[in-house]
């Protein structure tokens, strides 16, 4: 029985070792290497020390301690960190390297367990080369273009071979320079060093030339790229100025007086050549407190229609005059389609009775752009402030020629003559005479 039962032993043994063998041969037919990838991927440095990192991926695991790093042959030491979940396994090696001129070979070996079939390796070739010849290139987005409105954001994508200097984006508009955001962004296998400057555009109306430059971390400056960024303004339509007759208010043709405080007195009725006669004395507050006045009519015919008319008045010295008895020197009104009546009004308590020329100056602004047209106006003070018969007061039968003084208009004489309608008193009729040549009367 004994040489059976060793017979059987020798027999039950082999089938163990054959079991055995069967499962390790097995086991290791179903390891796959794990995977080594390079960031960055082999390119040309122009400096000797560079970070690369190495990531290790695996469906099962890594086995830290069989990684090996070999830089131009010599072992670098290398320690592993947990990376992202790109992966099952996901092992990042981060290395400081001090590169040697010319082509520096990385070579990296990594396993999945104690079976040499579980391990892999690969290599990356990194140049070093003393010099960067290579000169960062820049795409404007928008390229130019005409644009309705002012104001327009523009982005230029920066992109260097190696590095980038982030500090040195210029960008430019008409010459002068544009206050820019620059912040990384991610390279690529093409463009290893990125960046992206953001800005924007205040435009003139019509053409405005734009301009970027960048350098990179050895000094080579890009391309100037330029752009023509056009802003179109809308086209205004036809604005006709309209004036009223004489260039001034006339209140002998506004209903109540254009709402001045009139008086009259007349004293008792004498008769002279046979006709029964009186002396009336007429009153008005705008000439104890004269005021000049210009009313215009801006007429939107076709095309936009602008946000806002403003009137401004200059004297013949070209100062501003302040308006309304204030310090302010513009009126403003809401704009419309149509006719828009501007007005403005100023102490003429210091101006002599007299005609005086201003220019008036109409502003249009439609947004952010701005058109004016100008018009010379006359405007007729009558002062009756230093009156004999009191301020404002004066004879109503009296006309009165007065010649130009000075600061007047000089083109004519102006003519006081107060009227009556149906015993109601209308002090403001006046004209404006001019020389004419040749003139017989």
């Amino acid at each position: 029985m004994k040489p059976t039962t060793a017979g059987a032993v020798r027999r039950a043994a082999t089938l163990l070792v054959l079991l055995l063998l069967g499962t390790v041969l097995t086991a290791a037919a179903q390891y796959t290497p794990p995977d080594i990838t390079f960031v960055p991927e082999e390119r040309t440095f122009y400096g000797a020390n560079q970070q690369v990192q190495v990531h290790i991926c695996d469906d099962e695991s890594v086995r830290e301690a069989a990684t090996r790093v070999w830089l131009n042959g010599t072992l670098v030491a290398a320690s592993s960190v947990a990376g992202d979940a790109s992966c099952a396994v996901h092992r990042v090696v981060t290395l400081n390297l001090a590169l040697s001129p010319g082509s520096n070979t990385l070579l990296v070996k990594a396993c999945e367990n104690l079976l040499a079939e579980s391990c892999t390796t690969n290599e990356a070739v990194y140049v070093y080369a003393a010099t960067d010849p290579v000169k960062p290139t820049g795409v404007v987005s928008p390229p130019g273009g005409t644009f309705a409105t002012p104001t327009v954001p523009v982005e230029v994508a920066w992109c260097d071979d190696y590095r980038l200097n982030t500090a040195s984006p210029q960008l430019f508009l008409n010459g002068t320079a544009v206050q820019a955001t620059t912040t990384a962004a991610a390279g690529s296998s093409s463009c290893h060093a990125a960046a992206i400057s953001t800005a924007t555009l205040t435009l003139q109306p019509g053409a405005n030339a734009f301009k970027a430059v960048v350098r990179d971390s050895a000094g080579n400056v890009s391309d100037t790229l330029r752009f023509t960024f056009t802003h179109a303004q809308p086209t205004a339509g036809a604005v006709i100025l309209k004036v009223g007759e004489d260039r001034v208010r006339r209140p002998g043709l506004c209903a109540a007086a254009c709402f001045d405080a009139t008086l009259q007195y007349s004293s008792h009725t004498l008769t002279s050549m046979d006709a029964a006669r009186a002396v009336t004395l007429a009153y008005s507050s705008a000439h104890a407190e004269p005021r000049g006045m210009v009313q215009l009519d801006v007429d939107v015919e076709t095309g936009p229609v602008p946000t806002r008319i403003g009137l401004t008045l200059y004297n013949a010295g070209g100062a501003a005059v302040p308006l309304f008895g204030t310090t302010q020197t513009s009126a403003w009104y809401t704009g419309a389609a149509g006719a828009n009546r501007v007005s403005a009004w100023f102490d003429a308590s210091l101006l002599a009775t007299g005609t005086y020329r201003y220019r008036a100056e109409v502003t249009r602004v439609y947004g952010t752009s701005v058109q004016t047209d100008t018009l010379g106006v006359r405007v007729i003070v009558v002062n009756e402030t230093g009156s004999p018969y009191g301020a404002g007061w004066s004879i109503a039968q009296d006309v009165k020629l007065v010649p130009p003084g000075a600061g007047m208009d000089s083109g004519g004489v102006t003519i006081q003559r107060p009227a009556w309608r149906s015993g109601a008193v209308s002090l403001d009729s006046y004209a404006h005479l001019e020389r004419r040549a040749n003139c017989r009367t």
